[in-house]
């Protein structure tokens, strides 16, 4: 629900007392998608430094890219996608 309301101080305590940063709700939808909706660059950071998951699907088969896609903020657009495509390469490298 922080995530959905941008509430960064709010995430960041839920995260640190062990919130589940891969979890999703009934509709797939997790809170780096509800981040990224929400238009909150500096949460879909920390999100993303918390090990969420930038490729995972909701239950339409969207990604957190594609949600980011639609932000009509053209600056807010590029850090969001900035963001998702930099945690892209590092988990890519570390797979490696």
């Amino acid at each position: 629900m922080a995530c959905s309301h941008g509430q960064e101080e709010a995430a960041a305590a839920l995260i640190g007392g062990g919130a589940d940063v891969r979890a999703v709700n009934q509709e797939g939808t997790s809170a780096l998608m509800f981040a990224v909706v929400a238009e909150r660059p500096e949460l879909v950071g920390l999100l993303l430094r918390s090990g969420a998951n930038p490729q995972g699907e909701d239950n339409n088969g969207w990604t957190p890219r594609d949600y980011a896609e639609e932000i009509e903020d053209e600056e807010v657009r590029r850090q969001v996608l900035a963001l998702l495509a930099a945690s892209g390469r590092q988990s890519s490298e570390r797979n490696r």
